[in-house]
């Protein structure tokens, strides 16, 4: 098989987020009083937006907006990332800038969820 570019996502296929994402969402639950997710259920809620996060948490529906943009905003501004490469990312990167087609990145912040 041919390929003629290759396009990659940063969070969660090339860098582990999962360890800023939970202690945002930690972090700003904490501020309603709530008691601190462990990481493993935080990954199971991972990936349909903040919202939806916040509503498999069981945040009471009138905090679900605000919260949301609290998160995000809070992961956009940190400062010191305990996010990680992956293993074997560097590698495979170095095999396709070696095979020499087009790469591409999806680099945007991401949000959790």
């Amino acid at each position: 098989m041919r390929y003629d570019a290759v396009v990659l996502d940063l969070d969660g296929t090339l860098l582990n987020t999962l360890p800023d994402i939970t202690r945002v969402v930690n972090g700003v639950i904490a501020d309603i009083g709530m008691a601190p997710v462990s990481r493993e259920r935080i990954r199971s809620l991972v990936g349909s937006g903040v919202e939806a996060l916040l509503e498999g948490l069981g945040v009471p529906g009138q905090w679900n907006a605000p919260l949301s943009e609290e998160i995000s905003s809070r992961y956009a501004r940190m400062n010191d990332p305990m996010s990680e490469v992956f293993p074997g990312v560097s590698g495979m990167l170095d095999a396709l800038f070696k095979w020499g087609g087009p790469v591409a990145c999806s680099a945007t912040r991401p949000q959790p969820g």
